[in-house]
């Protein structure tokens, strides 16, 4: 999930948005996000879809290649 991460860390960069309004817009919670920022126990596959429903991008693209 290292490619997720930073995809949501340069989105959040880029886009001038602190975790707590990115989840707002991903519609997850701050403890799913935490997760997957910092590598913990698996979250699921609906947060993900939320994520990359977000960013407006394809989910593929959260996954390494």
């Amino acid at each position: 999930m290292q490619k997720a991460k930073e995809l949501i860390e340069n989105y959040m960069k880029e886009n001038k948005i602190g975790k707590i309004r990115f989840c707002k817009k991903c519609k997850i919670s701050p403890e799913t996000l935490n997760k997957i920022l910092n590598g913990g126990n698996p979250f699921g596959l609906l947060p993900l879809f939320r994520i990359a429903e977000g960013m407006e991008i394809r989910m593929s693209e959260l996954f390494d290649e």
